[in-house]
């Protein structure tokens, strides 16, 4: 008793210590009052400790204290928020990782919590960016060390092959907690059985990490329908081809094929630019509307050169194609850039050699030019 209160000295201070020492000192020699004698309860020392020790308000803490009414020490807590801060996590981050799991404070630090914040340690987590990991993978610390988070990041990282990149996945919820023997192990196999090299199934994990993790029958279902279209396993669209054809039922793939047919693609020119670039097919229906339109009417393209190169349908129209478009047309109205480019090619061109080409050269001469090119990208109804 004497020790849990001496600890609880050391952790307030003023008007709040006396307080929470009075609320705590009351508790522990007066239960609260059954609420049939008419008397309210008084509140739990545990309200003032969380106020005091980590900064909640008090209704915070109020709501928060209901999960940690069975606590009678502060020992428990006292340990976790030590372990915590000695790993560099702040208060700030220690408030959010108590609100999504409260009874954390409720464990044996050194037993249950301190052993999993080492190994995550050990993988190069550390301060804020542990503290990241835990806020976005609180179950992570609930989970067995031995039994599953340890055999778990063996697993991946095997499959990784970099302690970066399974950092990268680690963060990403559920992936220390699915089943890989029921989803993972059966998923692979089954690219391996299509000639998937390790080093591409490393890659997929890195672009799509949660593809591997759909349900084995649906992952297989998918599988095959990306074959049935004409993609087989040792193309390099095929992942992509997984991607896109994982979230689109059969009636939007027929929605999206008929949407292009008004555009004058046949259904031939559709998979020509499904094979070329499938990712086309994950924008919604508007998106790939108005994209058609800007090439069509705007940029003068011809649907079939579309079907050729379905990899701009893949361009933002707001933030990539409007924008370089104003810019040369802006050019060649004021009779420069007389070069003939084409506005195809310029629109995959990255950031930098755009602005050299067509930006820094006429700073001087068209005044605005970048300003322009800044406020188109900016604007949300550029189209």
């Amino acid at each position: 008793m004497f020790s849990s209160v001496s600890r609880f000295l050391t952790g307030f201070h003023g008007s709040r210590l006396f307080g929470a020492l009075l609320r705590h000192l009351s508790y522990t020699t007066n239960p609260p009052a059954a609420v049939g004698n008419g008397t309210a309860a008084k509140p739990h020392f545990m309200v003032d400790y969380l106020v005091a020790s980590c900064g909640f308000s008090l209704a915070e803490a109020s709501k928060l204290s209901k999960t940690l009414s069975h606590l009678d020490s502060l020992d428990n807590p006292d340990a976790v928020l030590r372990l915590l801060r000695s790993h560099g996590i702040d208060d700030a981050y220690i408030r959010k990782l108590i609100s999504a799991r409260p009874r954390w404070l409720c464990c044996d630090a050194e037993k249950t919590l301190a052993p999993k914040l080492r190994a995550f340690q050990d993988l190069g987590f550390s301060g804020v960016g542990l503290a990241q990991f835990i806020h976005s993978n609180p179950q992570a610390l609930d989970l067995n060390l031995h039994r599953t988070i340890l055999p778990r990041i063996e697993f991946w990282s095997g499959l990784i092959g970099s302690t970066e990149q399974l950092m990268v996945l680690l963060q990403k919820k559920r992936f220390l907690y699915v089943r890989v023997d029921r989803t993972v192990i059966p998923n692979l196999s089954l690219l391996r059985g299509r000639g998937f090299s390790e080093k591409r199934i490393a890659w997929l994990l890195r672009k799509n990490p949660e593809l591997v993790m759909l349900k084995a029958d649906k992952f297989r279902a998918t599988v095959e329908r990306v074959e049935d279209l004409g993609i087989p396993g040792s193309s390099g669209m095929f992942p992509w081809a997984l991607w896109a054809v994982c979230n689109l039922s059969k009636t939007m793939f027929k929605t999206k094929l008929d949407l292009m047919k008004s555009f004058g693609w046949s259904e031939e020119q559709f998979l020509c630019a499904f094979h070329r670039n499938p990712m086309f097919l994950t924008f919604s229906e508007k998106t790939l509307r108005d994209k058609m339109d800007f090439f069509l009417k705007e940029a003068e393209c011809d649907p079939s050169f579309l079907a050729l190169r379905a990899e701009l349908l893949t361009y933002s129209v707001e933030k990539r194609l409007i924008p370089r478009h104003r810019v040369l047309m802006a050019l060649k109205l004021r009779g420069f850039c007389t070069r003939e480019y084409k506005f195809s090619n310029i629109i995959v061109w990255p950031e930098k050699k755009f602005l050299e080409k067509f930006i820094i050269p006429y700073e001087d001469k068209v005044p605005g030019l970048r300003e322009m090119l800044i406020a188109a990208c900016s604007r949300g109804d550029a189209n």
